[in-house]
């Protein structure tokens, strides 16, 4: 796995296994939804995906970009 990225199938898989992701992620989403949505916003409002190395960020943001 050193070698892959969170777009190799096999990386994904494991990514997609760890405890409780879905919530986290979902929850992120939750909260830049309801900054997206405030009346009169005047800001932009970015997400940033992080993992601290080149699995679980990748494969998140790629689910991310997916629900759009």
């Amino acid at each position: 796995m050193l070698h892959s990225t969170g777009l190799a199938p096999h990386v994904q898989a494991y990514a997609r296994a760890t405890p409780g992701l879905e919530q986290i992620v979902q929850r992120g989403l939750d909260h830049a939804l309801a900054l997206l949505n405030l009346p009169g916003r005047r800001f932009r409002v970015d997400i940033h995906v992080t993992c601290g190395g080149r699995h679980r960020g990748v494969d998140r943001t790629t689910r991310c970009a997916m629900h759009r």
